[in-house]
Parts: structure tokens; sequence; C-alpha cells
């Protein structure tokens, strides 16, 4: 049986991916690792945007092309900032 938690940093990049495809959850930032969970569905997804601006934050949308960046956050993502509160498209990071 595997751990609940697993670190997998210095793993090769394939090997991360293998970890990933193998996971129930993902819990990470905005990067290529997010996007190797992406490639699978039944691989939940709990994304820290790293915007800790609340302004920025209220606007921010999956799939928005207005917003650079914006349109990679999938609607399959659950996304969270950094804050205490909700705002706009995220959550607080203690609702993970």
């Amino acid at each position: 049986m595997r751990p609940q938690f697993e670190s997998t940093i210095g793993l090769p990049l394939f090997e991360s991916c293998r970890v990933i495809a193998e996971s129930i959850l993902f819990i990470g930032v905005s990067s290529s690792m997010m996007n190797a969970a992406l490639a699978d569905p039944r691989v939940n997804k709990r994304i820290i945007v790293a915007e800790s601006d609340g302004a920025t934050l209220g606007r921010m949308m999956a799939m928005d092309v207005r917003i650079p960046h914006d349109h990679w956050l999938g609607h399959s993502l659950v996304l969270f900032n950094k804050t205490e509160h909700d705002l706009g498209a995220t959550f607080s990071h203690r609702k993970i």
C-alpha cells in the first residue's frame, strides 16, 4: 500500500507523471506537473493560485482569454487562493 502523502521532489519527469496518474488527488501550483494532472480526468486537482491581489483574484475565471495565463486554468480545476476568503472563482486555502 502506498503512503497517503509522497514527496516526489527530484524524480525524473516521466516518473513524476506516473506517480500523478496513479494518485487520487493532486495539490500544487500552476506548473508542468499541474498539466500532467490535467491529462488524467481521474485525478482530483486542487491548484493554489499564486496571485495575492484581491482585485486580480476577484476577476479570475477559468478559460478567460482576456487575462494572460488564466486561459490555461480549465474548469476541471478547483482553484484556491492564499487568503482567508473566497475571492472570485477561487476558494480560501483553508478549504483544501
